[in-house]
């Protein structure tokens, strides 16, 4: 009874679908800059989980996938941590000319980076939140992440997005980003719900929920009828 919930907000305009002609160009042109017949994109920390040498963000997993998807499939990592270690496992796995690192990318530039992919895959092991599947899923997206807590109360398997149970299997894994790449079918249904499904992440429709959580504390300070 003493516990109000609240949750993070995303900016839909910046986060939309329709793209001025200007986007178009911009996104038409990391399509020549990233080529390849399907494009995964991956955005989150390359760090470590804290006292663990376990990435939180299992972008080992989605690393190890890439052998089992076959050359058509190109991978844009974004984000800064440990990404070394990424590019050593990639070097590994004889991958790194399908994968392209990129430290950081400015936030008014990500719908570019989002539209451009065919699938976005961040198989967090963990996350508090995860701002980011709010805003791939704002931009149409086709979502495809691990079936873990909290990640999992607002995607929905194959509703609008698609949830891996063993997403520490990378065969399992890339099958998921398969399907999420080619199933033609499920990806128009998926891009259909994707949107819709996260409009209460809104700015507008959080901030009226944290005026509404203010006045039921004052509600309950003041005895207020």
């Amino acid at each position: 009874d003493n516990v109000l919930l609240f949750t993070n907000r995303v900016d839909l305009e910046l986060f939309r679908l329709d793209r001025s002609k200007e986007e178009g160009a911009k996104i038409a042109s990391l399509k020549r800059k990233y080529p390849g017949r399907y494009r995964v994109l991956f955005v989150g920390r390359f760090y470590m989980g804290e006292h663990s040498t376990v990435a939180q963000k299992n972008w080992d997993t989605l690393l190890r996938a890439i052998p089992h998807l076959g050359p058509d499939y190109t991978f844009v990592f974004i984000g800064k941590g440990s990404e070394y270690a990424a590019q050593a496992l990639a070097e590994d796995l004889n991958v790194t000319s399908q994968v392209h690192f990129i430290e950081s990318v400015s936030h008014a530039s990500l719908p570019s980076y989002y539209a451009m992919a065919d699938v976005f895959c961040v198989p967090s092991r963990w996350e508090r939140f995860g701002i980011v599947f709010i805003e791939a899923l704002a931009m149409g997206s086709v979502v495809v992440t691990a079936d873990t807590s909290p990640v999992n109360t607002f995607v929905r398997h194959n509703t609008n997005g698609i949830l891996v149970q063993d997403y520490n299997n990378e065969v399992e894994l890339g099958n998921a980003i398969m399907q999420g790449a080619t199933d033609t079918a499920l990806r128009e249904q998926l891009k259909k719900n994707a949107r819709p499904s996260v409009l209460r992440y809104s700015k507008s429709a959080v901030d009226q929920w944290e005026v509404q959580i203010y006045k039921h504390i004052l509600s309950e300070k003041y005895n207020v009828n």
